[in-house]
Order: C-alpha cells, then sequence, then structure tokens
C-alpha cells in the first residue's frame, strides 16, 4: 500500500491497522473518523502526508490521540495541527516523528504525556491556539498561568530562558534535549525530579534567589555539566566554582559531573551530601580537611578519585 484515502463512509480506524505499512507515504482521513486507535500508523516510516501537503492535518472530531498511534512515523513532515476537539494525546502518540518541527495546540487539549513527543530531534515549537489549559512561552509548553514548565521540545537550541513567572520545572520537562546548552532558571523554587534527565549537551544552570533546595536527581545522565550559578542573594544555596553547597558552606550539596582537576574543599565544610561527587570521573583529586564529619551515601561512586 501506497497511500490510502478513508472517505466519509468510515467513523473509526482500528488498534495497529496500518502497523507497518512501511511502503505508504500519504494518507487521506475524512473528518467522520472519531477514533483511531493504538499504534494504527505505528512503523509507517515512509508516511509524509496526512490530509495535506506541507503539514499534518488529523480529522477534526477525534477526542484522543491514542497510544503509539504515528510512532516511528519518521518522514511525517512539517508541523502537526491537533484538531479542536482533542482533550488528550497519550504515551509515545508521535515518538521518533523526526521530521516534525512544529505542533498547534487544540483548544481543549488538556493532557499530553511526557512520552509524546520523545526522540523528535528536530521538533522546536509549540505552538499556542487560546488554549485555556496551557501556554507557550519561546516555543516551550508552560501551564496556562506560566506557573509550571511542562516540556521543551527536543530539538530546541543553544540558551533557553525560563519564562520569569515560572517555579516549577516539571518531571522530565527537558527529557532528552541534547541541544541545550543552558538554562537560565532565575525565579524557579522548585526542579522535580529527571526534568533534565539525558541533557547530554548541557553545561552550565544558572539558578536565582528562589529556589531553597537542590535536587540532584534532577540533572541525572547531565555528563557534560560544569557549572551551576546561583545568585548571591539566595538565603539557602550558594555555588562556589560552579559547585552547589548549603548557604553557611557547612554542606558540599552537588558538584557537576564534567567538573575536571582537582578539588579543595573549603574548611568551612562539615558534611558531603548524598551522591555529591557521584560519576564525577574527571576529577583526578580530592583534598579535604579533619572539619568532615560526615560524607553520604554513595558520595563518590563511580568516580576515579584520590582523596586526600
Amino acid at each position: 500500500i501506497d497511500s490510502i484515502n478513508l472517505n466519509n463512509a468510515y467513523c473509526s480506524i482500528g488498534n495497529a491497522t496500518f502497523r507497518n505499512c512501511n511502503k505508504m507515504t500519504k494518507a487521506l482521513i475524512g473528518d467522520n473518523i472519531t477514533t483511531i486507535g493504538d499504534m494504527a500508523f505505528a512503523f509507517c516510516s515512509s508516511l509524509q502526508f496526512i490530509n495535506s501537503n506541507n503539514s499534518v492535518i488529523l480529522p477534526e472530531n477525534i477526542e484522543t490521540i491514542n497510544t503509539a498511534t504515528f510512532f516511528n512515523c519518521k518522514k511525517l513532515k512539517g508541523k502537526i495541527i491537533i484538531p479542536r476537539n482533542v482533550t488528550s494525546i497519550n504515551d509515545q502518540a508521535f515518538e521518533n516523528c523526526s521530521a516534525i518541527h512544529s505542533i498547534e495546540l487544540s483548544a481543549k487539549l488538556q493532557q499530553i504525556s511526557i512520552s509524546a513527543f520523545n526522540k523528535n530531534n528536530n521538533f522546536t515549537r509549540f505552538l499556542d491556539s487560546s488554549n485555556k489549559y496551557f501556554s507557550t512561552y519561546n516555543g516551550i509548553l508552560y501551564s496556562n498561568d506560566m506557573n509550571i514548565l511542562y516540556h521543551c521540545p527536543q530539538g530546541y537550541y543553544g540558551t533557553c530562558v525560563v519564562n520569569s513567572k515560572t517555579k516549577i520545572i516539571n518531571n522530565y520537562a527537558f527529557n532528552s534535549c541534547t541541544k541545550i546548552y543552558h538554562v537560565i532558571l532565575n525565579h524557579i523554587e522548585k526542579i522535580n525530579n529527571y526534568a533534565f534527565n539525558g541533557c547530554t549537551k548541557l553545561k552550565k544552570i544558572s539558578l536565582g534567589k528562589e529556589i531553597d533546595s537542590f535536587n540532584h536527581k534532577a540533572f541525572e545522565g547531565c555528563q557534560n555539566l560544569e557549572y551551576i550559578s546561583i545568585k548571591k542573594e539566595n538565603q539557602h544555596l550558594k555555588s562556589l566554582d560552579g559547585i552547589v553547597y548549603s548557604a553557611d558552606m557547612k554542606t558540599l550539596i552537588y558538584c557537576p559531573r564534567a567538573k575536571q582537576g582537582k578539588i579543595k574543599i573549603p574548611k568551612s565544610v562539615q558534611h558531603i551530601a548524598d551522591y555529591a561527587f557521584t560519576g564525577c570521573n574527571q576529577i583526578t583529586q580530592i583534598i579535604t580537611h579533619k572539619n568532615i564529619k560526615s560524607i553520604g551515601k554513595d558520595a563518590f561512586t563511580d568516580t576515579n578519585l584520590q582523596i586526600k
């Protein structure tokens, strides 16, 4: 099959109906279709166009984009226009659709799975369409009031400045954003687990005065992170040479995983936190002192350190 034309005589497409039709390049789907099942077009690796020659226009009466519906449709091109009645986009719905560059939200959309657009390295922008649940800023998806950052497209490039109204970075918000090298979080209060998971090119994080704790799990897989800066006005955390400490300098909390060479721990430090140096395999030596009273769990796991 190299193309399909489902006119208004049809009302649904079942689960996996066209799965592995890898020669299909074009699909015309009538607006009478109200349901497109799980994996309906999964692995249609040659599919380029749906109801358009330059974007992906789905039937306007569907309400859910189901699990893995367009999984691994690598040649789907351009912009995806989410139909006006869609309220949710489920797991892996457009995963590995690597030729897509933007998503236009529908007005009624309420829920987007964190894996819906995974492995799409050319996806750079969410486009707002008067949605009352989400907003966009510089192509990034936020809650409507901008309080929560939900999703940064994986093709986002360079420096990312988070909106000044934003207080929370959601789980996996920057998952596998491998083209970002600096993120500025001037007004953030909380960074959730795995927020920057797999950001392999990320080198610097800039934090403001509002954040009161540091979550090491937020930066899993950030093996090139070299430096974390924190505004001097912060009363809870402090940065010295890119390493995170408590404001009183009594606890060393986190060392970025790409720190290199020799580290001399300040004499004020009494505690080294759990996982503080885990994975810091480019540090060759750490110079400690007699004032250190405790060393946390797995503080030096997966390192090549000489500790003195």
